[in-house]
Order: structure tokens, then sequence, then C-alpha cells
């Protein structure tokens, strides 16, 4: 049973992994910034 619950998440990710690796770098930076610093900062990009 908890084997299977780890390996769903890993499993999602390696099929989300190559669709991510399509994408620009600098797109998929902005949206892991903007939960964390939850205001868009010019001078950090």
């Amino acid at each position: 049973m908890l084997r299977t619950a780890l390996l769903i998440p890993l499993a999602a990710f390696a099929l989300a992994a190559p669709a991510l690796a399509q994408y620009p770098v600098k797109p998929v930076r902005v949206i892991v910034q903007f939960p964390a610093g939850a205001r868009p900062t010019p001078s950090r990009a």
C-alpha cells in the first residue's frame, strides 16, 4: 500500500518531466517564483 502511494507521484513526475523539459527555462522559473514571492519582482528576474 505504502509502496504504491510513493510510486504514483514518481510516475506522474516521470511523465510530466519530458513535457516540462520542452518549455524554456525562464517561464518555468517565473511560475515557480510567483507562489514563492507572492508578488512580481522584475529586479530579481
